[in-house]
Formats: C-alpha cells, sequence, structure tokens
C-alpha cells in the first residue's frame, strides 16, 4: 500500500478556523490569542462567560482538568504538560526487581513463559484446516459458490496465546456495493446457522452453535477429532479494499463512510480486516512476544475484573505504539524491559490518545474525540480502546503491578517556574492556567527528579507560578503583612474616636 508522509498533519484542530496543531498546548496558545483579537470572554471549552481572566483561569483549571496522574493525582487540563509530567518514565521502571514478570510462576523462567504462552505448530495447522474445510463446504453446500474465506485475529497476525479463537472473515464476491450486501446479510447468517444446526458438515467433529450477532456467528468444533474444540467466529463481509490498496483509495473509501449511519458502517469493520493483519503482522517476532505477555496479564483482568470491553486488539495497538515511538527497532528490542514500558503507559490508561497520521488524517473524519482513544489503523471510525470504568481497572491493576515489584512512594515538591512567549502577565489565561505538581515520584533510591508538568523553553517572559501549599518565607511574610494592616487599622480607628470625641467637647 502506498502512504503518504502526514507527521507534518496537526493532531489538534481549531473548530473556529480549521487551523491544525501539533499538540493542544499550541492550539491553546491560538485559542488564547484569537479570544483577545474577538474581545470575546467566554471559556473556549464549554462557553462559560466570565469577565475576570483570573475567574476564568480558575474555572478551566477546576472544570477541564481532566488528566490526572495515577501516582499523585495531580491533574491537568492540557495532554501535553500530562505527557511532560509523565514522561520522566526512568526511576519508576528501573525500579521494577529484574525477572519479575506477569505471569511469571516462582519456579518458571523467563524462556519458559514465552514457551508456555506461544502455540505449538499444531495449533495454526488446525485452524489452517477449519478455513479450508470452510470454504470448501460453502463452495460446494450452499447457494454462495463466489467466496472465499481469509483467516483473521492473533492467529493471522501471529500473536496468538496458547488457547486462541479462530476469527474467519467470509468474503462475498458476488456483491459490489456495501448497501446490497448490509440487505442480505442476515439471512448469510440464518441460513449458515441452520447449517450448523443441522450438522450438515460430517466432517467437522463436536460441531455445536453458540451464538449470533448481527455481524456473525459464532460456533466450536474439531477437525482432526481431537477432544478440544476450536471456538470460530465467522464473519460475513465484502471487499471495500484491495491489499494492495493506495492512500487515495483509502481515503476515498472513508469519505464514503463518513456520511454513512453509525449503524451502517459497523458492517465495514470485518471488511478492513486484511488492513489490521497487515498492520500488526509486519512488527518483529521478538515484538509480538511482548504483545503475549501483555495479552496474558490483560486476558488474567478480563476474567477477574470482567473488563468485556478491554479488547486484546487494544494490547496489541498499545505494544506497537510504544515501539514506534521507540524509532522501531527491529533486533535490539528489550523484551522485558519492553513490557515494564508499556504496563507504565497502562497506568494512564484513562488517559491514552493513540492516533496513526502515518496511514490516514483522522482529523479529516473524526469531529468528536473520546477518551480515552485508540484508534483501529485500518479503520478511523472505529476506537478500540475500553470504556472509562473497565479503564480504570486496568490502570489500577497496572499500578498494583509496580507497587508490588517496585518501590513507589510520594514527597512534595518545591515550587516551579514555566516560561511562556509574548504573553501578557496578567490578562492570559495561559499564564494562570497549569500549575506544576504538588507531588513528585519517588523511586527509592533511584531518586525520579522533577517529575511535574514540565518546562515550556520559550525564554522571552518567565512567570513563577507557585504551588498550592506556601513555603514557610512566604507564610511569614504573609503574617507580617496581616500584621501590618491590624496596626494600620487601630491606628485610624483611634484617631476617628478622638476626632469624635473632639467635636463633642467643644
Amino acid at each position: 500500500m502506498t502512504r503518504v508522509n502526514n507527521k507534518n498533519k496537526g493532531l489538534y484542530r481549531c473548530k473556529g478556523c480549521s487551523k491544525e496543531f501539533q499538540n493542544d498546548f499550541a492550539l491553546f496558545q491560538h485559542l488564547t490569542a484569537r479570544q483577545k483579537r474577538c474581545l470575546n470572554t467566554a471559556c473556549f471549552y464549554c462557553e462559560y462567560d466570565e469577565n475576570s481572566p483570573v475567574r476564568l483561569s480558575n474555572h478551566i483549571k477546576e472544570r477541564h482538568s481532566v488528566f490526572e496522574c495515577t501516582f499523585c493525582k495531580e491533574r491537568f487540563f492540557l495532554r501535553t504538560k500530562f505527557e511532560e509530567h509523565t514522561k520522566n518514565r526512568e526511576g519508576i521502571v528501573k525500579s521494577w526487581k529484574s525477572g519479575s514478570l506477569p505471569g511469571v510462576s516462582e519456579w518458571e523462567s523467563y524462556d519458559e513463559l514465552i514457551e508456555r504462552l506461544t502455540p505449538d505448530a499444531v495449533v495454526y495447522q488446525e485452524c489452517h484446516r477449519v478455513k479450508e474445510r470452510l470454504e470448501w463446504f460453502m463452495r460446494h453446500n450452499t447457494s454462495y459458490k463466489q467466496c472465499h474465506i481469509t483467516m483473521a485475529g492473533s492467529i493471522a497476525k501471529e500473536t496468538p496465546l496458547r488457547k486462541a479463537d479462530v476469527d474467519l472473515i467470509l468474503f462475498m464476491d458476488k456483491f459490489t456495493t456495501i448497501e446490497k450486501f448490509i440487505d442480505t446479510k442476515k439471512e448469510i447468517i440464518e441460513r449458515f446457522q441452520r447449517h450448523v444446526e443441522n450438522r450438515d458438515m460430517n466432517w467437522a467433529h463436536g460441531l455445536r452453535f453458540q451464538r449470533r450477532t448481527p455481524y456473525s456467528i459464532q460456533f466450536e468444533l474439531s477437525v482432526s477429532g481431537s477432544s478440544t474444540l476450536m471456538d470460530v467466529d465467522l464473519l460475513p463481509a465484502v471487499h471495500l479494499l484491495q491489499s494492495n490498496c493506495t492512500f487515495s483509495e483509502r481515503d476515498a473509501l472513508y469519505t464514503e463512510m463518513k456520511c454513512m449511519p453509525e449503524m451502517e458502517r459497523k458492517h465495514c469493520v470485518p471488511c478492513l480486516s486484511e488492513l489490521q493483519v497487515q498492520f500488526v503482522k509486519k512488527v518483529p517476532d521478538r515484538l509480538k512476544q511482548v504483545i503475549r505477555i501483555v495479552k496474558n496479564w490483560i486476558k488474567t483482568i478480563r476474567e477477574e475484573e470482567r473488563c468485556r470491553t478491554v479488547r486484546c486488539y487494544f494490547c496489541e495497538l498499545v505494544v506497537i505504539d510504544y515501539w514506534l515511538r521507540d524509532g522501531s527497532p527491529h533486533h535490539k528490542i528489550d523484551i522485558e524491559d519492553y513490557v515494564k514500558q508499556v504496563l507504565y503507559q497502562l497506568c494512564f490508561c484513562q488517559s491514552l490518545r493513540i492516533v496513526w497520521p502515518d496511514e490516514y488524517d483522522f482529523l479529516k473524519y473524526r469531529n468528536e474525540e473520546d477518551r480515552p482513544i485508540v484508534l483501529d489503523p485500518a479503520n478511523p471510525y472505529v476506537n478500540v480502546a475500553p470504556n472509562m470504568k473497565d479503564a480504570s481497572r486496568v490502570s489500577e491493576r497496572a499500578m498494583e503491578m509496580f507497587h508490588r515489584y517496585g518501590t513507589v512512594k510520594h514527597s512534595h515538591l518545591i515550587p516551579n517556574h514555566y516560561t511562556f512567549q509574548n504573553m501578557a502577565l496578567t490578562e492570559s489565561p495561559a499564564a494562570t492556567l497549569q500549575r506544576p505538581a504538588d507531588t513528585r515520584i519517588d523511586i527509592g533510591d533511584s531518586g525520579l527528579n522533577g517529575v511535574c508538568a514540565g518546562d515550556v523553553a520559550l525564554p522571552s517572559l518567565t512567570i513563577p507560578i507557585r504551588s498550592s501549599k506556601p513555603t514557610s518565607q512566604e507564610a511569614g511574610r504573609c503574617s507580617w503583612r496581616c500584621k501590618c494592616v491590624a496596626v494600620l487599622m487601630l491606628v485610624t480607628v483611634a484617631v476617628v474616636l478622638g476626632l469624635i470625641i473632639w467635636g463633642i467637647n467643644l
């Protein structure tokens, strides 16, 4: 597939003028300047109107600080400041005890864990045998002669655990448009369900129907006659894009999908499964081992916490995102370190924002942004991140791992300074909008220093911003001012009383 480099494309867009920016801090500066030019005093997040810049600043801090550090509970309203606050992860990750990975038992070595999670060649052979038999059955025993089946899911991506489902995409070649396919999709699923319930596939052992959805049919079977049954998900689909499609072809399809109703757009998800497989399958084998370890940990959380919206595909994308930001190494991948780094990212699961500017211009297709957001690299309309409730559970369990295998404790931060360029000290909300953290994370002897919102290196103007807890010098200075004010008030009262008495005597 031909790609276009979109790294210079903006990741944030102003709703007023459609100008794009690389981060939300630059967008905030633009909104602040635009607000001053238009003499507008309303909050540009919720239209709350406030004449005082200070009160407007306090309103934004109180109402729109949605990013919270899991470790120190400091809150931020700008993602840029939040990411700077969490960027210095060296101390936290290095405090993790060596050899302690999630899923590793005391008597199990690191290599034995990977071997236990990796399925053997028999599993892959069984899956491909199921695919071939089902494809032969559809062509010779149904009216849908023009069809073919492709493998999808973790088996096709080569990232499965030892016990994995078989995801199969049934492409109906005779349909040329998505509208005609949607009208016939329900009939296709119902017919195949009758074949399963009637046991028409006499080559399948232990064939049993499980359930049906508007998009798929699920059943279990065994081809070789073994006692272990395989769970099969069969999803009818139609070809919307070829595997070697160009960037312009993808853009045309995504633009067409934008005009579709949401329910109709969901029918396009299995049609783009080949792009998902290509995206994940291309990563190095060592990174796939990292994916298996993280998926095994997530699987435990799903079972214990009942986090139904935490998907395996979400885990794969979180790992790949960290790998890309690490420079996409192919040989120098420290599996143990990568697992710890990904778990650290999952400590802030509620605030994840993973997009793929090299795959498509997502701002062109999405008007609203969810939290958390992990976009499907094959489909800009699909957010594979869990809901906020399940994301909080994942974050809590990731924190437990660092408390169990690391040494995390809290201590107060000293007052910090920020620098902003060409911004008024008293009028700009940006000058008072972001405070440094009142706490920092101290990791035993490793000493993670200066974990705060970060300094913006724009040296034209320095604005001191104090922490919420006053220092001893500030407390003494405040006490001295209060005493002076009290003395002045007493002197004023005495003078007034003296004048009144003098007037009475006259």
